[in-house]
């Protein structure tokens, strides 16, 4: 019998990240292990970060002003139609080209393959590049933060990232009341590096 060393050592990284992680988002209690706590505590800095940008004026005024009335350039969106815009489209520049977007890229580290902001009804607000999705309503990570909870998931590869990433989502309050959701894609590969 052989093994693929690669492909074995790979899926043995890839159940030792996922450990991590379901320790860094709460979803395994029973580790105590010091390098465990070491990653915990990054990912409740990133879960800071996170809400650091969601408070930041930039984020506040495209969330609210988004939640008044989608501009007609974002009106009549689908997933489809989503799926098929070109990366030089209208669409797809306003949303990276927004003050809330900047601000975002300024900010912006080596371990956020992904990050971007929607408004009350899951619809995108700013975002680094094209996601997956343009709504997220109905997802946890859209959910969640519209209840007033932070959201942490588990490790995914993410196609718009091409990266495996853990997703944080927070709310974007408005004197308290969540007005919109704000996700970070937090780079495993990078996070596990560090």
């Amino acid at each position: 019998m052989s093994f693929e060393t690669p492909a074995l050592l790979a899926r043995l990284w890839s159940r030792l990240v996922l450990a991590a992680v379901f320790v860094l988002c709460g979803l395994v209690s029973s580790f105590a292990a010091e390098p465990n706590l070491r990653l915990e505590a990054k990912l409740k800095d990133w879960t800071q970060l996170a809400q650091t940008w969601a408070s930041s004026p930039e984020v506040l005024t495209a969330v609210r002003a988004q939640n008044k009335g989608l501009s007609p350039l974002l009106q009549g969106l689908s997933r489809e139609k989503w799926a098929a815009l070109e990366g030089s489209s209208d669409v797809l520049r306003t949303l990276r080209a927004n003050d809330a977007a900047k601000f975002m890229r300024r900010e912006k580290s080596i371990f956020i393959s992904e990050a971007f902001v929607n408004d009350a009804a899951g619809n995108k607000v700013a975002m680094l590049e094209k996601t997956t999705n343009w709504n997220h309503h109905g997802a946890a990570k859209h959910d969640e933060p519209m209840a007033g909870k932070i959201y942490c998931g588990a490790i995914v590869y993410d196609e718009s990232s091409a990266a495996k990433v853990v997703q944080i989502a927070v709310p974007v309050l408005d004197d308290g009341v969540p007005i919109g959701s704000l996700v970070l894609g937090i780079n495993v590969y990078e996070l596990a590096k560090q």
